[in-house]
């Protein structure tokens, strides 16, 4: 361990005397003031701040190859848990590479970094891995293998496997549940008639005497239908395994098509997914109390967003969500409702106001209206 942090150390060395002309760095405040309903539909306050410092290095004679590295510190507060908590990481710390090619380009990230799926719904998080691509006019490969067991589990959010404790979410680091994660993505880019064609394989496997297996297949294609109207369609077949049993099949469908226009766009989207379906990260599916994942429901709504001035944004969006275990009657409504203002390059504030409505549980109704401000400097 010494080794590896003298080897840390004289690199980010060597890289700063190099380069020190064009070393940047910087330091993001972003307080998030929420009031939240609880069963008894009464307001109680959650407090977010985090402070977030980064640093980036480049290195050589191509300013594509730079080392980056961010870290936080986060205060949390829930009046009705009355509960306190404080939580620090490192959530980005990599080496970027990039090389030009006769024919192309290849590229990696190797450290802490982020990664999302082709679907946007299996794996959307932070963990320390290598990443390579390959792309050039007609095709765009690329391979990825990380591991969950050194993040902060307090921080990222997974679906862990059912024989993981938890982390204490009273520590301020506490290491989340042990996974590899590998990833193969091919994308062919403006195959036909401007259309592009993703395929994708994702596997995660625990590193646990008690295993827990996820294997993905998606397939996605996305492009212009006619003029500024635009699609994507993302179909994810998954397959599950639990302590070495059989695997469980189960899909996941996301389609949306989207009109765009000189300050903004509107849509409608879809999302199904089916009773046995499990990603990896953790993503709320309603805004109910509850706070479902992605799992055994049907979701379809409307979304827009709009920029009435260069520094103002306005978002809003409704939905309406079908029950799986009802045999997909009508299980509820929500909508999102938030504006952001860019008052300088290095402040933003932001008000959201999001709610939700159940048809057969009250206590699984919601409503939150939060305040927002990002300061930079």
């Amino acid at each position: 361990m010494k080794k590896i942090t003298k080897l840390i150390a004289s690199v980010l060395c060597a890289l700063s005397v190099s380069s020190a002309f064009a070393v940047d760095y910087g330091f993001l405040i972003d307080n998030d003031t929420s009031f939240n309903t609880d069963a008894d539909n009464k307001f109680y306050l959650k407090q977010k701040d985090t402070v977030t410092g980064w640093l980036k290095i480049p290195f050589g004679e191509n300013y594509n190859n730079y080392f980056i590295t961010e870290a936080l510190y986060r205060f949390e507060y829930n009046q009705d848990l009355n509960e306190t908590k404080n939580y620090a990481d490192l959530n980005l710390f990599k080496f970027v590479f990039f090389n030009k090619l006769a024919n192309g380009s290849l590229s990696s990230n190797i450290g802490r970094f982020n990664v999302i799926d082709a679907s946007g719904y299996v794996f959307s998080q932070n963990a320390d891995g290598v990443f390579v691509k390959y792309a050039n006019k007609t095709v765009d490969v690329s391979a990825y293998a990380g591991y969950t067991g050194l993040l902060n589990g307090n921080v990222i959010t997974m679906i862990n496997s059912p024989s993981f404790k938890g982390c204490d979410s009273k520590k301020v680091y506490d290491f989340a549940d042990r996974n590899v994660v590998a990833m193969v993505t091919g994308s062919f880019p403006y195959l036909f008639a401007d259309q592009t064609l993703t395929v994708q394989a994702v596997g995660s496997f625990r590193t646990d005497e008690i295993t827990f297996n996820r294997i993905y297949a998606t397939l996605g294609i996305s492009g212009p239908i006619v003029g500024n109207l635009f699609y994507n369609v993302t179909g994810t077949f998954s397959f599950t395994s639990y302590k070495g049993e059989d695997f469980k099949f189960s899909p996941l469908v996301k389609a949306d098509v989207s009109y765009y226009f000189a300050n903004g766009c509107v849509g409608i989207k879809a999302v199904f997914a089916g009773k046995e379906f499990y990603g990896i990260t953790s993503q709320t599916a309603l805004d109910s109390l509850r706070e479902p994942e992605y799992t055994d429901l049907l979701k379809t709504g409307l979304y827009g967003s709009f920029k009435p001035a260069a520094n103002v944004s306005i978002k809003a969006s409704g939905d309406v969500a079908f029950d799986g275990k009802r045999n997909y009657e009508l299980k509820g409504f929500q909508f999102k409702a938030g504006v952001n203002y860019q008052i300088t390059s290095d402040v933003m504030v932001g008000a959201l106001w999001s709610g939700y409505w159940d048809i057969n549980k009250t206590d699984e109704n919601h409503q939150a209206v939060s305040v927002k401000a990002k300061i930079a400097f």
